[in-house]
């Protein structure tokens, strides 16, 4: 039985809080007990009034992993030598916001960098947009704005990135008024305007 588990980085942000992760992950790692199986802690958070897309964030942060269960214990499958197959996974096909509809929730689905390079040589504004957000969140909150970026990096139009300026804002937000993230993210809204 394949159930969620807790990475050793996901068991580490549970104790030290390093992150900044939201109450809403929070939730959704405490969740993740070794034991649940995906539809048991996606039931559980459900109830609790926490959506799917957050348990894909952690998924995306290394902190949540799948294994295998026998007989009421959990181990990872064993590693090897050889480079694995990538493999499907449960998350794939599932439904992430669209972009635009002004939800900040989820990251979106994953850019390569041939897409992302596409976008950018595509619309020069929104691209120096996006880079002038990462910066400024690389500047004040390099590791409890680790989801943001992601969400920003991977945000497709100009009204998801707009979408994404307040949260951006909420990062930077112990900034000096003239410091340089402060000003990268005012040029990212005069960008966007």
């Amino acid at each position: 039985m394949k159930v969620l588990i807790k990475t050793e980085a996901g068991q580490t942000e549970m104790m030290l809080r390093q992150r900044g992760l939201s109450q809403r992950h929070r939730t959704m790692l405490i969740l993740v007990d070794g034991k649940r199986t995906y539809s048991q802690v996606l039931d559980l958070a459900a109830q609790v009034g926490v959506p799917k897309a957050y348990l894909d964030e952690l998924r995306e942060l290394g902190l949540v992993t799948v294994a295998v269960s026998h007989h009421g214990r959990s181990k990872l499958p064993a590693k090897t030598d050889a480079v694995p197959e990538p493999k499907p996974s449960i998350w794939q096909g599932e439904a992430y916001p669209l972009p635009g509809d002004d939800d900040t929730i989820g990251m979106g689905l994953a850019l390569t960098n041939s897409e992302m390079a596409a976008l950018d040589v595509s619309d020069t504004v929104i691209s120096q947009a996006r880079a002038c957000m990462l910066q400024a969140l690389r500047l004040q909150a390099p590791i409890m704005g680790a989801v943001t970026m992601l969400r920003v990096r991977r945000a497709r139009h100009a009204s998801a990135l707009r979408a994404l300026l307040t949260e951006v804002h909420g990062k930077i937000a112990g900034a000096h008024e003239r410091s340089e993230a402060t000003l990268l993210l005012r040029r990212a809204l005069t960008l966007l305007a």
